[in-house]
């Protein structure tokens, strides 16, 4: 294991589209931070859109201030509710076996990971962070396909 992130890298296999692959690697310590920034932000711009009163009235709603600490934890737990998505899989996917799709920026954005579909964003941005994150997640993994490993 190497101190540099980009030195830790894994190819693993597409449950959902065989024969495909796609090289994974660990997040560094700033491709980390910049996809939390990213989630945290999203959240903020999402509960200003729904208007500060309206949230606190359905954390009323919950009843204590237990349930409400529950459902915190649970989101926190889980850390596809914590980092951005399209920002890990654009710093995590090294490459894929995709002929025809480019993971080219094009105008800061990578139009290929754009276009995946939710299921495999979401098993591709697991697969990063349990790179990344060894441990993390536990109880969200259990019911999630893992990836298999084709290195």
């Amino acid at each position: 294991m190497s101190i540099f992130a980009s030195h830790t890298q894994q190819t693993i296999a597409l449950p959902m589209d065989p024969p495909h692959t796609v090289t994974i690697r660990k997040l560094s310590g700033r491709s980390l931070e910049q996809a939390r920034e990213a989630q945290q932000l999203a959240a903020v711009a999402h509960l200003q859109a729904m208007g500060g009163a309206a949230f606190q009235r359905d954390l009323n709603a919950l009843g204590s201030p237990a349930a409400v600490a529950a459902l915190v934890a649970k989101a926190q737990a889980n850390p596809l509710q914590t980092y951005d998505r399209y920002t890990v899989l654009a710093k995590g996917i090294v490459a894929w076996s995709y002929d025809t799709q480019s993971l080219t920026p094009v105008d800061g954005r990578i139009p290929a990971i754009d276009d995946l579909d939710g299921e495999t964003a979401g098993f591709l941005a697991r697969a990063i962070l349990d790179l990344t994150l060894p441990g993390s997640d536990e109880a969200a993994r259990k019911n999630a396909p893992r990836p298999s490993s084709v290195d």
